[in-house]
């Protein structure tokens, strides 16, 4: 059988299959790059959200201060009404101060401490209209000068004037008073009888309800303001600067901080540096009928506490979030690769049917010659043999003519010509025999028999043949 007859492909099983996990791993880097992205997109919208709620929360807390502020000054501002429409309180102060006895004046005085205690005023005194007091419930505010000042002014509107917060200049300390008018309301055309005066103390009820931190973070922070001149003065004590109500100020001037901002432009969000030199985030509300603004302060450094906390999550969301699609890359990779195994195995597994097809073939077609050669090699043998046998029986008549022309007498020529006769013929029947010995070696019949020669007559015998 001819080697190029063999198919081509017969040693080919195929190769393994070749994977390239470069796309993959360009994908796993592209979906990296896209949730961080996303991550960072979502951190920053989410960081402004937190920081709008923020703002939102403290506008919230100044309106609800402010709201709270003005609640407390209607209040006062009720309880002095009550009195200047209270006719009784002025036909008995003027009776009494027509016709002064203890008995009235007990009574007038009674009137006053209840409604000092109900109310929980400082002080509430009824003056004369210079200004020199009548009755006194509490500690005296009569000799406050801002309160002296102001007796003028109350003579002339119909209205309770508010005299703002102040320091008492006799006492030091700080007070907020109403005054107003009590008219003698029998008269034809009631005349002002008396200046009565609620005078609060701030520090008891007022400060603590707009100090109050509740649903502030931890740094906020609340005042009380109001433009004295050309600065900024802080109504209520600051939380870092105790003891500083109606002493800490600010110059117009210095334009970073967000309670000059407020002064300036009005109610609003401001951002800025604070007295700490800290920046903060702030928000005022005006409190009406005032000249205050209401201030609520934190620190930026609290604010992005919770917004450095939200980029921790969006960060460990992002890694979760990349870990996640890369295991699940690696899955769909895992799934490509053993899907990739079994096709090869089954084009294996189909190369080996075929392959073993193929050899079933190869194996027909070769014992197939080796029969047409075993028979080939059986009519040679036959062929040689009865050739061999033919060809010897004119051989040995030649010999035994040669034998008896040898007898007779013959020339000495004609001697050595019959002599090259009889050695052709005995090689030629020695050819013979060899062709024989093939045909018996073919057969397995051969049998080697050790016998002796005359190396000398061997090679005498090859030199007459040449």
């Amino acid at each position: 059988m001819r080697v190029d007859s063999i198919p081509a492909s017969f040693g080919k099983m195929g190769a393994e299959p070749v994977n390239h996990p470069w796309r993959l791993i360009a994908i796993f880097f592209l979906l990296a790059m896209i949730i961080v992205a996303i991550g960072g997109g979502a951190f920053h919208v989410f960081a402004d959200l937190m920081r709008q709620r923020q703002m939102k929360q403290l506008m919230a807390i100044a309106e609800l201060r402010s709201q709270q502020v003005e609640n407390w000054l209607r209040e006062r501002r009720n309880d002095i009404q009550t009195y200047t429409a209270d006719t009784a309180l002025g036909a008995s102060l003027m009776d009494w101060r027509s016709h002064p006895d203890r008995h009235g004046e007990e009574v007038l005085q009674t009137r006053l401490e209840a409604t000092r205690l109900a109310h929980g005023y400082a002080a509430l005194e009824v003056l004369d209209l210079n200004g020199h007091p009548l009755l006194s419930a509490g500690a005296t505010c009569a000799k406050d000068r801002a309160i002296e000042s102001a007796i003028a002014q109350t003579l002339t509107t119909a209205h309770p004037l508010l005299v703002d917060l102040h320091r008492d200049n006799v006492t030091g300390a700080i007070h907020l008073a109403y005054l107003a008018i009590i008219r003698d309301e029998r008269l034809a055309q009631p005349a002002p009888v008396a200046v009565i005066v609620l005078c609060s103390d701030p520090e008891r009820h007022l400060f603590p309800m707009i100090l109050s931190r509740d649903g502030l973070l931890p740094t906020g922070d609340l005042a009380l303001m109001r433009r004295e001149g050309d600065d900024v003065l802080f109504l209520t004590d600051l939380r870092y600067r105790p003891d500083t109500a109606l002493q800490a100020r600010m110059s117009l001037k210095q334009k970073a901080h967000p309670a000059v901002q407020a002064i300036l432009s009005g109610p609003g969000i401001y951002e800025g540096v604070d007295y700490r030199g800290v920046a903060v985030l702030a928000a005022t509300s005006q409190v009406t009928g005032t000249a205050w603004l209401l201030g609520v302060k934190v620190d930026r450094s609290d604010i992005f506490s919770e917004i450095s906390w939200l980029a921790i999550i969006s960060a460990i969301g992002a890694l979760f979030a990349i870990l996640a699609s890369g295991g699940l890359i690696l899955m769909a990779w895992r799934q490509q690769r053993l899907g990739e195994l079994e096709r090869y195995q089954e084009a294996l597994e189909q190369r080996v049917v075929e392959r073993t097809e193929q050899i079933r073939m190869l194996n027909g077609e070769l014992e197939r010659r080796a029969r047409e050669a075993e028979t080939a090699n059986r009519a040679k043998s036959a062929f040689l043999a009865n050739m061999s046998h033919e060809i010897r029986t004119p051989l040995n008549a030649i010999l035994g003519l040669t034998h008896l022309l040898q007898r007779e007498q013959v020339l000495p020529a004609q001697v050595e010509r019959l002599n090259k006769i009889v050695t052709s013929a005995c090689h030629l029947l020695a050819i013979l025999n060899d062709i024989l010995d093939f045909s018996k070696i073919e057969a397995d019949k051969l049998e080697l028999e050790p016998t002796d020669f005359h190396l000398a007559t061997v090679l005498n015998h090859v030199r007459s043949l040449i």
